[in-house]
């Protein structure tokens, strides 16, 4: 992981500590993006805010205005599909999420899920008619390329040479969305495989899964 900072009051993004506003004062809701985020990797991306003391580093909590409570923080989504996140307007926000700081009114212990989402499949528990789509969802895939993909990919310390164990919960994937969801949100670190699986390759996966 590498922190970025906003630099110029959001002109562009450094890896060097530069103000977003040095020696300012704010006022009500200030812009934080005036860049493209074309080559931005789709996900979830925390962002922080401090406020230093004059002349001083802010990757030292001890110079942050308030001290560690100075820290405020908010999650915002770039480039994922609005119906994933329950973000029909595309303000990188949730709908539900009335005060914008990117967890949804009704997650208190703020970890990404409603309250009420048990299984964490991005619904609420009661909401079975979304969530079970995938049982009329056709299999496309070509299972002899997906037991290929598995081998190779997927049989590691992560969740086995034996899928049939359904370690870390693998047997998800046979609905393909599930492996394409998992790797866009890096759950359980898979999100090294942006640049690997494909949607027909996650389709292979989900097929082979279907035969066993």
């Amino acid at each position: 992981d590498e922190i970025w900072f906003f630099a110029d009051q959001g002109e562009f993004l450094s890896k060097t500590p530069i103000p977003f506003i040095a020696d300012g004062q704010f006022h009500n809701r200030i812009s934080l993006f005036a860049f493209s985020v074309d080559n931005i990797p789709s996900g979830r991306y925390p962002l922080y805010k401090v406020v230093t003391h004059t002349g001083t580093s802010p990757l030292d909590f001890n110079n942050w205005v308030g001290g560690l409570a100075g820290l405020s923080q908010l999650n915002f989504s770039i480039g994922l599909d609005s119906d994933l996140i329950n973000d029909s307007d595309d303000d990188g926000f949730y709908d539900d999420d009335s005060d914008f700081d990117g967890y949804h009114d009704d997650d208190a212990d703020k970890d990404g899920y409603h309250d009420d989402d048990h299984d964490h499949d991005g619904f609420h528990d009661e909401d079975h008619d979304q969530s079970d789509d995938s049982n009329n969802r056709p299999i496309t895939g070509d299972a002899q390329q997906g037991s290929k993909l598995y081998k190779s990919c997927a049989s590691s310390n992560c969740h086995g040479a034996n899928p049939k164990l359904n370690q870390n919960e693998i047997l998800e994937a046979i609905d393909y969305t599930e492996t394409l969801e998992a790797i866009r949100e890096n759950k359980g670190g898979m999100g090294f495989l942006q640049q690997t699986i494909s949607e027909e390759e996650a389709q292979n996966i989900a097929a082979y899964l279907n035969t066993l």
